[in-house]
């Protein structure tokens, strides 16, 4: 019998710290998206979450000229994880990152399920921040979007593989445009 307490007594304090480093981890999220909008950036968040092995978390900061001022990147499997400087997409602008993560992500062979059918490639946290920030400067000044729509009609003439381009869909008038997810 005390051998059993034991146990639960260990697993007690294991879940305790789990919650405690958690907790740390939210409030280091928190920190490096505040120190990022300083300055009056503009900042998003993509993640991916895999099963058994490492996740990755990518915060994006861009300016009103939508260059790519501050980049960090958080990976790994342990809450003791915390974010780091990427600054591989300082002095971008957001359309040639998303440009070059839509080729990245094309020349990723497709994976099949097991009933035979391909599994639509996953966006990188990359493209979920950089659609956040996209979005945010549609919602400011939707003429400038037109860009986007030309970039869409460019890359569906360009990819023999339409079923991986993930590409940006915006919106006109409020309604989506053909062809959207």
């Amino acid at each position: 019998m005390k051998g059993m307490e034991v146990a639960v007594l260990v697993a007690i304090l294991l879940m305790a710290a789990q919650s405690y480093l958690t907790y740390k981890q939210a409030m280091n999220y928190r920190a490096s998206i505040k120190a990022m909008m300083k300055g009056g950036n503009y900042v998003a968040a993509g993640m991916r979450r895999n099963f058994l092995t490492h996740g990755r978390v990518m915060l994006i900061a861009c300016n009103d000229d939508q260059i790519i001022t501050n980049a960090m990147e958080m990976k790994g499997i342990t809450v003791f994880e915390r974010f780091k400087p990427f600054d591989k997409y300082n002095g971008m602008t957001i359309y040639e990152l998303w440009e070059q993560e839509t080729e990245k992500l094309n020349a990723k062979k497709p994976r099949k399920t097991l009933g035979g059918k391909v599994r639509p490639l996953k966006d990188t946290p990359e493209m979920q921040a950089l659609r956040g920030l996209i979005n945010r400067f549609r919602e400011r000044a939707p003429d400038e979007m037109s860009y986007l729509e030309e970039e869409k009609i460019r890359l569906a003439k360009m990819d023999a593989r339409p079923f991986l381009v993930r590409t940006f869909f915006p919106k006109k008038n409020g309604q989506r445009l053909k062809g959207g997810w």
